[in-house]
């Protein structure tokens, strides 16, 4: 939620951390905005960091979905995080994010922004993480996992990456996370309600792929819908831990990491 309160305008611009503080002690009216990528707002730590997480009362939005909405899509959003038009705005995030976003705010019209630019780990605060923010992860993370580079909360017992789409496995083939293994949805719902199909199919499916009530899952898919299905899936099992990759196969694509060509279509052709 929006940091409000019965106060004045915000003068002069926040553009420290420590001023933005200040501003919340005093009750002021405004407004916080996270601009980095989710992972960061959700609790992962940026490089090098040793703490992640974001600002109290501020709502995220990364400044990567900018690219990606309408002017009436971002109406709405705003709308959705309940920011308004009226109240002082402030930004953080590094120069490039913040000033995307405030271009952005000021095409829908808002007019009093403000910046900062500094590091997150500079608020002398605690900052706030969401709950059970290791269980969606980064494609940096998985990146990370793949190359024994022993990312944070890495698996404890082994670990399986799964790629979830409806039908038969025809792009998967041509091209996924290197390692990844395949689920048809087809396999885990049944017609006509698509509802899970009997517990004896589902732990077949979830046998076939080695999975064990301790493996560490790492779920994705084109369309995220049926990552977050077979998660749920997996959960009910009595599966322990499983992740999904925030973003999903878009992610992956987006920040160039490797992808793998299966070995069943390079034997035919």
């Amino acid at each position: 939620m929006p940091c409000l309160a019965a106060a004045s305008t915000v003068t002069p611009p926040i553009q420290t951390f420590e001023q933005l503080a200040q501003a919340q002690q005093t009750k002021q009216t405004i407004q916080i905005i996270d601009c980095r990528d989710s992972n960061y707002f959700n609790g992962w730590p940026n490089g090098d960091a040793t703490r992640g997480g974001h600002i109290p009362n501020a709502v995220n939005i990364d400044s990567q979905w900018l690219t990606l909405l309408t002017p009436a899509q971002m109406t709405s959003l705003l709308k959705n995080r309940q920011l308004s038009q009226k109240v002082p705005t402030v930004l953080y995030g590094d120069k490039t994010s913040t000033a995307a976003m405030s271009d952005a705010l000021k095409q829908q019209g808002f007019s009093f922004i403000s910046t900062i630019n500094q590091p997150v780990t500079g608020y002398v605060g605690k900052l706030k993480t969401l709950k059970n923010f290791k269980h969606l992860v980064s494609a940096q993370w998985l990146d990370q996992l793949i190359n024994h580079q022993q990312p944070l909360y890495a698996p404890q017992h082994g670990y399986k990456i799964v790629e979830v789409e409806w039908g038969p496995p025809s792009t998967y083939l041509l091209s996924h996370i290197p390692s990844s293994l395949y689920v048809n949805t087809n396999d885990i719902e049944s017609k006509p309600w698509w509802n899970k199909v009997s517990d004896n199919d589902l732990k077949k499916v979830i046998t076939d792929l080695g999975i064990r009530y301790n493996t560490t899952v790492i779920v994705y898919a084109r369309n995220n819908m049926s990552a977050a299905r077979f998660a749920n899936f997996l959960m009910y099992a009595g599966v322990e831990d499983v992740r999904l990759l925030n973003g999903g196969w878009n992610a992956w694509e987006n920040a160039h990491y490797p992808t793998q060509l299966s070995l069943m279509k390079t034997m035919t052709t």
